[in-house]
């Protein structure tokens, strides 16, 4: 089976050159579980290939027919995988499509109008994957796979789906040895899957369910180990979406990190719930080697939290910030812009909250109602849907990476609001939050001691960049002067020269 990690190569428009590239996590696993199955299985990721259809073609030449293709597929590259589908269809007539992940998981129907995809696999697929392999290389009937979705005689089936949820214990380890790019950063572990909780804008729970699963602690350490030793890894992601929800096995994994010593040799960061958060936990962890976390606060409105069904408080969020400073963590967060119930002074007080709380690193979203979510149901209920293409402006970092003389539609504005009062608000979050003089003063009074090592093969590298840097700082340069001119000369927002300096801590501290 060939796995394909279709990419447009351009996602994220001139921040691409900056990002490291993200191994294929779904992939990856289904390409373990084959291999220990003995099923052939290879991995083309457009990521990091020159020339798909080539490598393509040289797979073909040693397997035999039928060719099964897996895409791995999201909204955001949706088009391409329908694009490369297409093209192989035509290539070998013999070959099978599947499709699996978030997108076709929520929009089975959709996927199977197009006539290149010939099997949907809605939801986990790791124990479904080997039974489907085996059934399309003998000719098998299809009819019992848990599921899958498919056109029969004209009309699309969708098998019963599974009841049983994935036993994560029970899978292989992660085979970071498969990717051997040197464009590839192979920093993360996965401690758990799925989360139980009920957010309009998370579409996760599409594929991994709300059933939360934490990975025996022994088996993750084990990944940490070798990522040290084998890959020469000293920094480690956990990309976990609830890392916090399970104190019991947190507690059993800090204990095995420190049995192996890995606290004084590698450092952490993760992923967690607001309301998850104690200072004994958080202690815990900082003492074996985390030191980065990572909140997804949304919102400085208790009535727009409830509306999304965080099932937080802003109080939560607070002291959960306060906590993890004063124990000396380096905080980041996302605000996400455009939901449901805000208001302007919604966001004008989100960007004050990561001032007060002092918080290190944030992101501002634009709401994006992606498939399987309530919050597309929303939109589509609101009539406030607005699809462009194949889905392609369902970005939530648009209004940050786009090209300013080419603005991207947003997917959904609520009722009340303008995407172009929307947009302005983001960036001026964005700028007023990087630009704050008071945090240049701070990272020169306390410079990252990182960023002082030399480094021949990273001093070539930011050369090569060179042309990409030149034109990022252009775009936000252009992005800066076009908020100037609508805030303060057009006074779309009614805010004076002052009020937009003062902001910026030019003058007196912000409102």
């Amino acid at each position: 089976m060939i796995f394909v990690n279709a990419s447009s190569r351009n996602t994220l428009k001139a921040f691409q050159p900056f990002l490291p590239v993200i191994v294929p996590l779904g992939i990856g696993t289904l390409v373990s579980v084959l291999l220990e199955a003995g099923c052939t299985a290879e991995i083309i990721d457009e990521q990091v290939e020159e020339n798909t259809l080539q490598v393509i073609a040289d797979l073909v030449k040693r397997l035999n027919p039928p060719f099964i293709f897996g895409f791995s597929v999201l909204t955001a590259n949706l088009n391409r995988s329908l694009e490369l589908a297409k093209i192989i269809k035509q290539l070998y007539p013999q070959s099978v499509v599947v499709f699996g992940g978030v997108h076709p998981s929520a929009m089975p129907d959709e996927m199977l109008d197009f006539l290149q995809v010939d099997y949907v696999v809605r939801g986990e697929a790791d124990h479904v994957i080997v039974n489907l392999y085996r059934a399309l290389k003998s000719g098998k009937d299809l009819h019992s796979l848990a599921n899958l979705s498919y056109r029969l005689n004209g009309q699309i089936v969708h098998n019963p789906k599974s009841l049983e949820s994935v036993d994560v214990n029970n899978l292989p380890s992660f085979p970071y040895h498969l990717f051997k790019s040197p464009k590839y950063d192979l920093e993360f572990v996965m401690a758990s899957r799925g989360c139980p909780y009920d957010c309009i804008f998370c579409s996760n729970r599409v594929v991994t369910g709300k059933k939360y699963r934490f990975r025996d602690p022994r088996k993750v350490v084990d990944d940490l180990e070798m990522l040290y030793v084998k890959h020469n890894k000293r920094f480690i992601a956990f990309l976990d979406d609830n890392f916090l929800f399970d104190k019991n096995k947190l507690s059993e994994l800090i204990a095995e990190i420190r049995l192996r010593g890995l606290n004084n040799k590698m450092t952490f960061s993760f992923q967690g719930r607001a309301d998850h958060v104690s200072f004994d936990i958080l202690k815990e962890l900082y003492a074996v080697g985390f030191k980065y976390i990572f909140f997804g606060i949304e919102s400085s409105d208790d009535k727009v939290l409830r509306l999304i069904k965080k099932n937080e408080t802003v109080a939560d969020c607070v002291k959960a910030v306060q906590i993890a400073k004063s124990i000396g963590f380096i905080v980041s967060a996302t605000f996400i812009f455009g939901l449901p119930g805000e208001t302007m002074k919604t966001r004008r007080d989100c960007l004050k909250m990561t001032r007060d709380l002092q918080i290190d690193t944030i992101r501002f979203n634009n709401a994006t109602p992606y498939p399987g979510t309530e919050l597309y149901e929303i939109a589509k209920r609101e009539d406030r849907l607005n699809i462009v293409g194949i889905y392609e402006n369902f970005n939530s970092v648009s209004t940050f990476i786009e090209n300013p003389f080419k603005l991207t539609p947003f997917s959904y504005v609520p009722p009340g609001m303008s995407e172009a009062e929307l947009r302005r608000d983001i960036l001026f979050s964005i700028f007023a939050f990087y630009l704050d003089v008071r945090r240049f003063r701070k990272n020169l009074a306390r410079p990252n001691k990182d960023t002082a090592s030399f480094s021949l093969t990273q001093t070539l590298e930011n050369v090569k960049r060179i042309p990409a840097y030149a034109l990022l700082f252009f775009y936000m340069t252009v992005k800066f002067f076009q908020l100037f001119y609508f805030m303060v000369i057009k006074k779309d927002t009614a805010l004076s020269l002052r009020e937009f300096l003062r902001v910026f801590s030019f003058g007196s501290k912000a409102d």
